[in-house]
């Protein structure tokens, strides 16, 4: 994981983080829940978090947990940040012991190890994926980035604002050829009112379009930006890749 060489940002996005259906591979349904992990890297840590994420992922394929995605934030923003989204099938599989509980000794030790020597800090949030605010074609494809925006809605304001995604911000983006587009609400560990949007993409250039929402939304631009204002107290945006060598897929 080349935190050292591609700029990776340490935005609270990981109320996200899409995270993650947008951490989960395309073609399968989008899992109802995630659990979304961000971590501060040390400098010289970057090797040690790698391996120690390896031993987290081989402890979850032998608990049958059917994927892991690994992300990191590209081009922009602070260095040394990954983001790991893992499935969550309900709140109860937390009352057990967890798959790293099935470690020896020694590996238990030496993973300890690696986590304490490369990681300054962990955030981790429960997050649901929203289908009724969502775009998905399930395509086979999985995506090498995604344009993440996290956004808090005030207090009071969730309908509203959840009535302008799916009333005017979805018609516009199947108008302009979007296929996917994936919403997520934060349920644990985040802001009260917070959402990640998530748009996959497979290069660069298709974010373009992005960049100006208003050729997207056309003339009902002035009437979303418009509700947005009334119902959004804060927002923040940031590209992620994926990191393949430290995520798997077994269906």
């Amino acid at each position: 994981m080349k935190f050292g060489n591609r700029m990776v940002r340490n935005c609270a996005l990981a109320g996200a983080l899409a995270v993650l259906g947008g951490v989960a591979a395309y073609g399968q349904d989008a899992p109802d829940l995630i659990r979304v992990s961000q971590y501060k890297i040390r400098a010289n840590g970057a090797y040690e978090f790698a391996e120690g994420i390896k031993m987290v992922n081989d402890a979850h394929k032998k608990a049958g947990t059917p994927w892991r995605r690994a992300w990191q934030t590209s081009a922009f923003g602070e260095t040394y940040t990954g983001v790991i989204g893992t499935p969550v099938k309900n709140l109860a599989q937390f009352d057990g012991p967890g798959p790293m509980a099935g470690l020896s000794a020694a590996d238990s030790v030496k993973y300890q190890t690696l986590m304490r020597n490369s990681v300054e800090s962990a955030h981790h949030i429960l997050i649901r994926y929203a289908p009724e605010l969502s775009l998905r074609s399930g395509t086979m494809n999985e995506p090498k980035f995604a344009r993440v925006v996290k956004v808090v809605v005030k207090p009071g304001k969730f309908a509203e604002y959840e009535d302008a995604v799916r009333t005017i911000l979805l018609p516009a983006l199947q108008k302009a050829g979007i296929k996917d587009y994936w919403v997520y609400r934060t349920l644990l560990g985040g802001a009260t009112g917070e959402y990640t949007l998530m748009a996959p993409v497979m290069k660069w250039a298709e974010i373009d379009p992005w960049l100006s929402l208003e050729k997207i939304l056309g003339a009902s631009s002035k009437v979303y930006m418009a509700r947005v204002a009334e119902t959004v107290d804060r927002g923040e945006s940031v590209v992620w890749a994926t990191v393949p060598e430290l995520s798997y897929r077994t269906q």
